[in-house]
């Protein structure tokens, strides 16, 4: 008995998903290899290598190498497939959804980013109709609903009840990843509009509002709810101010603040409105406050409530001065005819994003 259980530890724990496949670098024609090396070698997928595969590689070595041992490599075939017409770019793209391996891709000026090549692969991915993208974001989220991509795509794609129960696991679940992406799953829940998540919501929200961001505001701002209160008196001030203080020139996430609290017409959120107003100095940081107090100025007079009364006689007079600026602009850009810059014609229109 104690030897059975031994063997089924052993056998348990050394279970591994199958491979993509054996092939190696030295399994593909010499012309090849140099290429295939170089991007080893470099450590990362960029662009570029997907466009030398395109051109280098034949539709089967491309498919035969998406299948390869080596991540990197899978990744770049997939994504020269994607740049080929021959291929069948919904296949390329959904068979290779469960490739979970890390790889580093290149960003740019942004550097390197660590991303499964299944999450690489959708968001460069293109489909020819939304109807094609449906078949796609069904089996991510309802087969692979632990993919970043599957996060992003929460408050961007149509609601749809049978996604609920998946996106409500979603964001009870630890990431590895920004807690940015979790709040637009957050977001994706709170679009169902079920009372009984809210608390849930709030919970995760004030549990993480050191890095609540621009997604959650707005979900507070769209889907408004009392209880939000509570997360509202949990950012300000000490969130609210190093918000001020992180970006040099303008922060829109403590602009979404402002217009956040100010959608609430209330009391509470009368009171922070007017914390806000009479803050000497303004921030304690080098930014410029005028933003900042035109876009609070400006909320209060277009939340009209008793709540507000007070903050709107003091205000008047900026507020009439911002609307006479606002009505001078406008009539200055009345003039500008533009220049209307359109998009390059592609056969592929829809994105995942």
């Amino acid at each position: 008995m104690r030897l059975t259980g031994v063997f089924l530890f052993i056998l348990c724990f050394s279970c591994k998903p199958a491979p993509k496949g054996q092939d190696a670098i030295k399994d593909f024609r010499k012309k090849l290899q140099p290429d295939l090396t170089h991007i080893v070698t470099k450590g990362f997928v960029d662009e570029v290598d997907a466009e030398v595969l395109a051109h280098q590689a034949s539709l089967a070595e491309l498919e035969r190498l998406a299948r390869c041992e080596h991540p990197l490599l899978r990744a770049a075939a997939c994504l020269a497939m994607l740049q080929r017409k021959d291929a069948d770019h919904l296949e390329v793209i959904n068979f290779h959804l469960d490739d979970t391996a890390l790889i580093s891709v290149d960003r740019g000026e942004w550097g390197l980013a660590y991303k499964m090549v299944s999450d690489e692969l959708l968001f460069r991915a293109r489909w020819k109709t939304e109807a094609d993208r449906w078949k796609t974001t069904d089996s991510v989220f309802m087969h692979h609903d632990y993919l970043e991509a599957a996060y992003f795509a929460c408050d961007r794609v149509e609601v749809r009840e049978q996604y609920y129960p998946f996106i409500k696991e979603m964001v009870q679940r630890d990431v590895r990843f920004l807690f940015e992406r979790k709040e637009s799953a957050l977001y994706g829940l709170a679009r169902f509009g079920k009372k009984e998540d809210i608390p849930l919501i709030r919970d995760i929200l004030i549990m993480n509002h050191g890095s609540l961001g621009y997604t959650g505001l707005r979900l507070m701002q769209e889907f408004p709810d009392t209880a939000y209160m509570e997360v509202f008196n949990k950012l300000y001030p000490r969130w609210f101010n190093r918000r001020l203080c992180s970006e040099s020139i303008y922060s829109e996430e403590a602009v979404k603040f402002i217009d956040a609290v100010a959608s609430y017409r209330s009391d509470s959120s009368a009171r922070i409105l007017g914390a806000i107003l009479h803050r000497k100095p303004f921030s304690r940081c080098n930014c410029d406050s005028n933003d900042y107090k035109r876009a609070l100025i400006w909320d209060i007079w277009n939340n009209p409530c008793p709540a507000y009364l007070s903050l709107r006689r003091e205000t008047e007079t900026a507020a009439r001065e911002i609307e006479r600026r606002d009505r001078e602009d406008r009539m200055a850009l009345g003039n500008d005819t533009g220049i209307a810059i359109q998009p390059k014609p592609t056969d592929e229109p829809v994105r995942w994003w």
